[in-house]
């Protein structure tokens, strides 16, 4: 299993017609690839012109047969046209989840949540969101971060609110994303970022808004 995350930068003003344009296609003919979409998210303030989505496939052969099946079906070209044409960017990673369990508590280590599985997290109206914390760790230094946030986490417990933690497979090395729809990091977290503090490279955080669109953001309830 792997998480896919796709980043869209949209041309200024066009996230409200992107969300149209999903709506106006409809779901049905994408379903195989639905059934592995996590969740969209769109990118509150400054940047609210980039569309964030996570994905969980079972392999490479998943990943192909789910997204590439979805390029030769005629009924698609339409939509294709229409949504491409609202974008100046599209960005990919793919994703491992971090190495210790009490970070992934729906997909990893064990974990392995599914569309099916029906929601997990409840949706506060259309204002919910989350925050994703992106970390890039100078080389070398990560497995210092997993050791440092394991001890720290025996000390202070489980993280509240952490919907995942994972770090790049295929993209950028060394980067971690944390997603949570707490504001605040748990004591752990802050522990751990503390004292590895001369290792990170950047720290960046943002706040997500979840998709307007119930198929769109199967882990919240509708």
């Amino acid at each position: 299993m792997f998480i896919e995350m796709r980043t869209y930068t949209l041309r200024p003003g066009s996230l409200d017609r992107f969300w149209q344009i999903q709506a106006e296609r409809g779901f049905e003919v994408v379903r195989p690839i639905m059934e592995r979409l996590v969740c969209y998210f769109g990118i509150a303030g400054a940047e609210s012109d980039r569309v964030v989505h996570l994905w969980r496939y079972d392999s490479h052969e998943d990943w192909m047969a789910r997204l590439h099946g979805l390029y030769g079906k005629p009924e698609l070209d339409a939509y294709f046209s229409k949504v491409r044409a609202l974008m100046t960017r599209q960005d990919n990673a793919i994703l491992a989840p971090a190495p210790l369990p009490a970070l992934t508590p729906l997909l990893g280590n064990g974990k392995d949540w599914l569309p099916s599985d029906g929601p997990r997290l409840p949706r506060c109206g259309e204002a919910t969101t989350v925050k994703m914390d992106t970390i890039d760790f100078l080389p070398g230094t990560l497995p210092a971060f997993w050791s440092e946030l394991a001890s720290a986490l025996g000390r202070h417990g489980a993280e509240a609110g952490l919907i995942g933690t994972f770090v790049t497979a295929i993209g950028r090395q060394h980067r971690v994303f944390a997603l949570r729809t707490d504001a605040s990091a748990g004591a752990a977290w802050e522990s751990a970022l503390k004292t590895q503090e001369a290792t990170i490279a950047r720290h960046r955080s943002e706040r997500l808004t979840v998709a307007p669109l119930a198929e769109m953001a199967p882990l919240f309830a509708a």
